[in-house]
């Protein structure tokens, strides 16, 4: 059948979608006509990256009564996906991970040039123009200096860079964002938001999924929003009312406010952490990412670090966690303990969570599995637990409302749901040491509120140090800021 250059380019009727005998999505319609850019919101779980896998054409519907999806960019509409990947581009922290899960070996130009061909590897060898093609891309993002460097030790920043990059490379007709600002910091962000928005202008439509509005571009012009696989609402932007989507304000005071702190900073209190003249050097010791770094922290302080992108964040962390070690003429002591130096000694009092760790769960362990790997500080390595830790266990899948997910592979889960498993990980041994990463991107504000509630109240024994690029996570109990600047402690301030 030959279409109208209005017809819709994808159309869901009645799609449904199931997952081991599980259904995602129930008697999803939509349709995406030309010149729309919609943003799909809904808290984690609710079916946003299975419905844009559906869209992509990389999860089928339901064989019996699962509806119908129908293609119109070609010359007639069909059912079929296949060439759908000419058309439609998909960048997301899933995608990501899952490269920083390979061991592919990329280049950075390598992973965008792949995007060529629709391929996660490279097959043959790339003609001088496509190559060339690949560098002008990576330029218009800035990170042609980036070109030959290894893929998984590129920066956020830059590894998302280099993901848009591969997405646009083929010009497709729809180019779709899950979640695609997470971890990164406040101008990178509006440099992609920048480019996102000029491709919109430019004719591309877009799609967009995030938790917080403002990651948003302008050009969006409808809102869908999805709860338990069905959805809520649907329609243009200006008809959606706010308050039926999930909220991007400020959940910080939702929690309390800065007069409620468990614990004010006294000198006199026993440290948790003491850095002197640290210098962290990686890459055999060619490059120096943490420079003459001095910082003490006590017990009831807690701290909120920020910086741009490549400033040295998630070093700090891994230093203060053990991956990292201080070169020769600075020192680190954990808990007053200068003979604390065994990784898992260390490990076991503190909590850690961030992007690069949840990437390394590769095995299909269960919620609770995940949790209770906390006890041996270990990833996939499930040794067997005593009573008192299945009862811990049980008691954080209560506490953080994941139920419905104790029995479920972390790999089946999305993003944001396998984000909330990892936070009752970290907290199963009751560290004296949680290390935050970017630890609410992902999120949605409901949890994003209820993680805040529980680090609260856990606030008087436990030491939290907290790194985002956004200010709005800045929980009411942070007592200090500590700005980094390439690697260089650039301001600490008490809050």
């Amino acid at each position: 059948m030959s279409i109208a250059p209005s017809s819709p380019l994808v159309e869901l009727k009645r799609v449904a979608v199931a997952y081991g005998g599980n259904r995602v999505l129930h008697e999803i319609d939509w349709t995406l006509k030309p010149g729309e850019n919609w943003a799909i919101v809904g808290p984690n779980g609710s079916g946003k990256s299975t419905l844009l896998k559906v869209i992509c054409g990389e999860v089928w519907p339901t064989p019996v009564a699962g509806g119908v999806r129908t293609y119109g960019f070609g010359a007639s509409v069909t059912p079929s996906p296949i060439g759908v990947q000419q058309h439609v581009a998909l960048v997301s922290a899933e995608q990501q991970t899952k490269y920083q899960r390979s061991d592919w070996n990329l280049a950075a130009w390598q992973v965008v040039y792949t995007g060529l061909r629709g391929t996660d590897l490279i097959y043959g060898v790339p003609e001088p123009e496509d190559r060339q093609r690949v560098l002008d891309m990576m330029a218009l993002f800035g990170i042609e200096h980036c070109a030959d460097a290894p893929f998984n030790v590129l920066s956020q920043g830059n590894l998302r860079k280099v993901l848009l990059a591969r997405a646009m490379i083929r010009r497709p007709k729809v180019l779709i964002c899950d979640e695609i600002g997470v971890g990164l910091d406040p101008p990178t962000r509006i440099q992609l938001f920048e480019r996102i928005q000029q491709s919109a202008l430019s004719g591309t439509q877009v799609i967009m999924v995030s938790h917080r509005h403002e990651d948003w571009i302008d050009a969006i012009t409808h809102v869908l929003e999805l709860r338990n696989g069905r959805i809520l609402s649907a329609g243009p932007i200006a008809e959606v009312r706010r308050s039926r989507m999930q909220g991007t304000s400020s959940f910080a005071m939702s929690v309390g406010s800065r007069t409620d702190h468990v614990v004010r900073g006294n000198m006199d209190r026993e440290p948790v952490v003491e850095l002197v003249n640290a210098d962290v050097a990686v890459d055999a010791g060619r490059i120096v990412v943490l420079r003459d770094v001095s910082w003490t922290v006590h017990r009831g302080d807690h701290w909120f670090i920020t910086g741009p992108n490549g400033a040295g964040k998630t070093t700090l962390l891994k230093l203060l966690l053990g991956e990292w070690h201080v070169s020769q003429g600075g020192s680190l002591v954990r808990f007053g303990d200068r003979t604390l130096h065994s990784v898992w000694e260390i490990k076991k009092n503190i909590g850690y969570v961030s992007p690069e760790f949840q990437s390394r769960y590769s095995v299909g362990l269960s919620a609770r599995e995940v949790v209770a790997t906390g006890f041996s500080a270990s990833v996939g390595w499930l040794q067997q637990t005593t009573q008192a830790q299945q009862n811990r266990v049980s008691e954080l899948i209560d506490l953080f409302g994941l139920a419905e997910l104790g029995d479920r592979s972390i790999l089946e889960m999305s993003y944001g749901q396998a984000r909330k498993v990892l936070i009752a990980r970290a907290m199963v041994t009751q560290p004296r040491l949680l290390l935050l990463d970017e630890v609410f991107d992902g999120l949605d504000a409901e949890f994003r509120a209820s993680v805040g509630r529980v680090l609260a109240e856990h606030a008087a024994s436990t030491t939290v140090v907290l790194v985002s690029h956004y200010e709005e996570d800045c929980l009411h109990f942070m007592t200090h800021r500590l700005r980094l600047l390439n690697g260089v402690v650039a301001a600490t301030e008490r809050l």
